[in-house]
């Protein structure tokens, strides 16, 4: 019976060992990624304000072409009107 309980307890204790080793592993490989992620997302955050200072320089909002547009129209109309006028 004591013999039993020894062998009981040596492959418990090494049971507890294996675990031990693999949650280390996972531990350390969690570690890891999250380390990857936060560079990752420090690259992204990084892209994402290189972009809000350069949307405005290179797009024009849709309401902006819209007026602008319509003053273009605006002006070749009097353009137009002036010049049927003027003949």
């Amino acid at each position: 019976m004591n013999e039993f309980f020894m062998v009981w307890q040596t492959l418990t204790l090494l049971l507890m060992g294996v675990i031990g080793y693999f949650l280390k592993k996972l531990h350390e490989r969690i570690d890891r990624d999250m380390a990857e992620q936060k560079s990752e997302l420090a690259a992204l955050r990084g892209e994402i304000t290189s972009l809000k200072t350069s949307l405005p320089l290179n797009y024009v909002l849709r309401e902006d072409y819209i007026r602008n547009t319509a003053n273009l129209d605006h002006k070749l109309d009097r353009l137009l009107e002036a010049s049927r006028a003027g003949h």
